[in-house]
């Protein structure tokens, strides 16, 4: 399966927010989702084909970022696409199911909602020189061998 997405995401350093609780005496740092973030997923989930995925089956998914990467002088801008990605990532986990998003993830100091990848064997990132920025996904049955 095959899909664009007529845009780019945010970077994920500034998909999320973090706010301080007290709760039982103990401060805790909640990480959620921002607003950029939300209006990513939900807006690029209007350009992914309705499908259903073999839930007995893993995937490769492969996410090429199509962009301006280039600085006037052709040297390669400074980008952490991999974080851009992660968000295109989740939004295929949210859409057709391949992960399980909301549980509810406690790391020392950090809360926050953590998407599970478990059928996703290979995720791919390729970033592509383009003037037209978009988001091509494909997602492919994984074909390689899962024991060692």
């Amino acid at each position: 399966m095959t899909f664009t997405i007529p845009f780019l995401p945010p970077s994920i350093n500034c998909s999320q927010t973090f706010s301080r609780l007290v709760r039982d005496g103990k401060a805790i740092i909640r990480v959620e989702t921002s607003a950029a973030a939300r209006t990513f997923k939900s807006q690029a989930k209007f350009y992914m084909p309705k499908a259903e995925l073999d839930h007995d089956k893993v995937y490769e998914v492969r996410i090429r970022l199509c962009g301006n990467w280039l600085t006037q002088r052709q040297v390669p801008r400074d980008k952490d696409l991999r974080n851009h990605a992660e968000l295109v990532l989740e939004a295929v986990l949210e859409r057709y199911g391949i992960g399980r998003m909301g549980k509810l993830i406690t790391d020392s100091i950090f809360q926050h909602y953590k998407t599970g990848d478990k059928m996703v064997w290979v995720d791919r990132l390729e970033k592509v020189q383009s003037l037209d920025e978009r988001v091509e996904v494909e997602i492919l049955e994984y074909a390689g061998r899962l024991d060692a």
